[in-house]
Order: structure tokens, then sequence, then C-alpha cells
């Protein structure tokens, strides 16, 4: 069990300690409903848990372990987001907030509209161009020994090169 005391000390908000479930179980159901609509107003669960008393980790660590509070805890973030994007949308209507659309599009398909750093070579561009590089190997190179040598040498330049390539919000397949 965890020392009620050490929440406010550590809290320092001057209010005492919201209980969690045995074990560092889920909070209360009230409790509950106040994380979630705090995090739905756009505060972190760093912040929720701050506010009501306790440290962060402690909470995490209730996520982490508990599917339906976890679940609850997602679902009021995805409520900020979506209530956020309804806000930048609603402002992009007006001719005179062009900026707002485009600056969604730079964020949500940078790989289209983001600003390109000259010289920038894309995950997606490396597997073509590995592919013409081989076949001018091939064409330029009769003896197969060498030209294994040369694929080989090839490979290990791409293999350095994707380590160093820049990726996008949502190369994770999101």
């Amino acid at each position: 069990m965890v020392d009620r005391n050490e929440y406010s000390a550590r809290s320092g908000n001057g209010k005492p300690p919201v209980p969690l479930g045995p074990e560092n179980g889920p909070p209360c159901p009230e409790v509950c409903k106040q994380i979630e609509s705090m995090i739905s107003a756009g505060c972190t669960l760093r912040t929720a848990s701050r506010m009501l008393g306790f440290p962060p980790a402690v909470l995490q660590r209730v996520v982490e372990r508990d599917a339906e509070f976890r679940e609850a805890v997602l679902a009021a973030e995805a409520r900020f987001e979506i209530r956020q994007l309804q806000r930048l949308d609603e402002a992009a209507k007006d001719v005179k907030n062009w900026r707002v659309s485009m600056w969604l599009l730079e964020r949500r398909l940078p790989d289209r509209y983001g600003r390109q750093r000259p010289h920038t070579v894309r995950e997606g561009q490396v597997e073509p161009l590995l592919r013409a590089l081989a076949r001018a190997v091939a064409d330029a190179v009769d003896d197969p020994q060498q030209q294994n040598v040369l694929f080989e040498r090839l490979e290990g330049a791409v293999r350095d090169l994707v380590t160093d390539i820049p990726r996008g919000p949502n190369d994770d397949g999101s």
C-alpha cells in the first residue's frame, strides 16, 4: 500500500491525495471521471495525476495494468484530439485562414505536403534506387564475382543510409 502522506508531499498542490484502488488498482469511478474529464480537456496524464495529488508514475502503472481504465484514458485523449481538429477545420472554412489547412496537410501528410529539404532521400526511394544501381552494375560488369562484391558494397551503403533517413509520423502504418 502507498503512503498517503508521500502523495501529498510530492504533489505540492495542497490537496489531499486521491485514493487509488488496492495495490494501485484503478481509482474509484468518480476519480476516473475526473481524470477522463481533465484528459479530454487537454491535460496530460502527468498533469491530471499531480492535480489529484499522486505521483504520475503511480497513475501510469494503473493505466498499464488496467485495460478498462486504459481504454477510458485513450478515448478521452481521442475526444480532445478530435475536438481540436474540428476547431481547426472550422477556422479553415474562412478563406483568410488558409494557413490552417496547409498546416494540417503538412503534419498529416508530410511526404506530400511537408517542407522538403534539398538532397533528402526518403525511405520509399531507397528500394527503387538500389534496384536501379543493381541493374547498372549488372549491365556494366560481366564478371559474376565482381558483381557480387559490388552488390554487397551497395547493400552495405544502403543499410548505412537507411538508418539516417528521416521518418514521417505515418511510417509506422498509423
